[in-house]
């Protein structure tokens, strides 16, 4: 999990994009897609903190050899409430399976 204070540099509100500007200088755009629904809260100057997480969950298992291979993406998103701090929570995962050609 990595954290990361930024200050809000610049806010489109015809495209809901956001620049902010990191510690070392770097900049970044982030969209503001609808499920942000305190957008019109968010102001210039704002210090904001992203979180970002990732993992890799690997689970191997001896299934038959047909041959069949399958993924399966699915996405969470999860807004703030009417009233609440600007906040958004996206959660993607990828699912996969198949021969590995073991055993």
């Amino acid at each position: 999990m990595r954290f990361s204070r930024c200050k809000v540099k610049s806010i489109n509100k015809k495209t809901r994009e956001v620049t902010l500007v990191g510690p070392q200088g770097n900049q970044m755009v982030i969209p503001a897609g609808e499920e942000v629904k305190n957008f019109d809260q968010i102001r210039i100057g704002d210090l904001v903190t992203l979180t970002y997480v990732q993992a890799l969950v690997v689970e191997l298992k001896a299934v038959e050899n047909n041959g069949i291979r399958e993924r399966v993406e699915s996405e969470n998103k999860v807004a703030a409430k009417p009233g609440e701090k600007p906040a958004k929570l996206i959660e993607k995962n990828r699912s996969c399976g198949g021969q590995c050609g073991c055993g």
